[in-house]
């Protein structure tokens, strides 16, 4: 049997400004906990029910690498003014839930953007053969969301002090 080298690499993930196949807005949020990774669904609900919904998943690991950015984001833009989300069960998940590797936010007042985006480690190990010069894959865009400032900041609350 052959022994398997494994080492370490450093790799640069650049992120496109531009290319978001989605966007939403939403005003309901859903965080589940599932061992190793965590679900979080986003909804926008209004007096005739759902009307659009986003579901995707972060492993612990994803979590831990965006967690110094976003909990100084939120130290920069300030607690909620609520500790918890309206209430919202989520919905059945039987569209497709997208793998997230990188979290970004933005806000101007209270209309804010948190951007969601993976690259595959599979690409990343691809590049960095014998012979390669590149230290850097770009993340591909997965969504776009916006919401209220209140309801960003409990998302971070949420993914890390739950």
């Amino acid at each position: 049997m052959s022994k398997i080298e494994q080492k370490e690499i450093k790799l640069e993930v650049t992120l496109p400004p531009v290319g978001f196949s989605r966007s939403m807005y939403f005003n309901r949020l859903h965080i589940d906990r599932e061992g190793e990774f965590c679900l979080v669904q986003f909804g926008m609900v209004c007096a005739f029910g759902l009307l659009d919904s986003y579901s995707c998943v972060f492993s612990r690991d994803s979590l831990r690498q965006n967690e110094g950015s976003l909990l100084a984001y939120l130290n920069r833009i300030g607690r909620p003014a609520e500790s918890s989300p309206p209430a919202w069960k989520g919905v059945a998940v039987e569209k497709r839930v997208e793998v997230v590797d990188i979290v970004t936010m933005a806000f101007g007042g209270e209309s804010v953007e948190t951007c969601l985006f993976f690259f595959s480690q599979c690409a990343a190990a691809r590049l960095i053969k014998p012979g390669t010069v590149t230290d850097e894959i770009t993340a591909q865009p997965l969504v776009l969301l916006r919401s209220s400032a209140d309801l960003q900041r409990q998302l971070i609350i949420g993914l890390y002090e739950e």
